[in-house]
């Protein structure tokens, strides 16, 4: 579990095949679990001066924008949340649902900029204004949500968040890995269960 605050960026060393190496400053070990750009990784391998070994599975690659990594790409690193620690994000799983096109960035006076991402409309109901979402692993308030042919979402980023994180860096037409609320998926999951079941006994009946 992970709570959408990133705690450092790192580059990637290298990706090939399924095998992702960053090098980083943080401390790991074998087995650790890391959130990269969002996406919960295992360390499989520490290969020393910082640098570590990820397998990316096909599940994987097929929901990521990792297909397109290079060699430099800076990524967004966090590690597990402790239950020891204040709870400053949101509630994160680092199991990416889907990638995002980014179709406008602006600056803002107040904010700092402004980001419109665009997603399939088959996620309406899992967003919604002033609910949360994380994008690149970051844990972001959702601003405003409009639907035409796509769904577009508009977040504001504050200087502290470009500054500590990747996004400052994205361009228009981008894809970025997208993790939705938990408890909306949970009770989307939790109703279309139960209207089954229902569906289920009425025909029985």
């Amino acid at each position: 579990m992970f709570t959408g605050l990133v705690a450092t960026t790192a580059p990637v060393v290298s990706y090939h095949d399924g095998e992702l190496c960053l090098r980083t400053d943080i401390p790991l070990r074998h087995g650790d679990s890391l959130a990269v750009d969002g996406c919960c990784l295992t360390v499989s391998e520490c290969c020393g001066n910082g640098v570590a070994l990820f397998q990316v599975s096909a599940e994987t690659l097929a929901r990521t924008h990792f297909i397109n990594l290079q060699s430099g790409q800076v990524l967004n690193l966090e590690r597990p949340m402790s239950l020891q620690d204040r709870l400053h994000g949101h509630f994160v799983t680092g199991h990416i649902d889907a990638t995002a096109r980014v179709t406008a960035i602006t600056d803002d006076a107040q904010a700092g900029m402004r980001l419109r991402v665009s997603l399939p409309r088959q996620y309406r109901h899992l967003v919604w204004e002033k609910g949360y979402c994380t994008l690149q692993g970051v844990s972001l308030t959702i601003n405003s949500v409009a639907q035409t042919d796509e769904l577009a979402l508009e977040f504001f980023l504050i200087p502290t968040t470009l500054q500590k994180t990747n996004l400052r860096a994205l361009q228009p037409e981008c894809l970025i890995n997208v993790e939705y609320d938990m408890h909306a998926k949970y009770l989307h999951n939790l109703y279309q269960n139960r209207a089954h079941d229902n569906d289920r006994l009425g025909a029985d009946l």
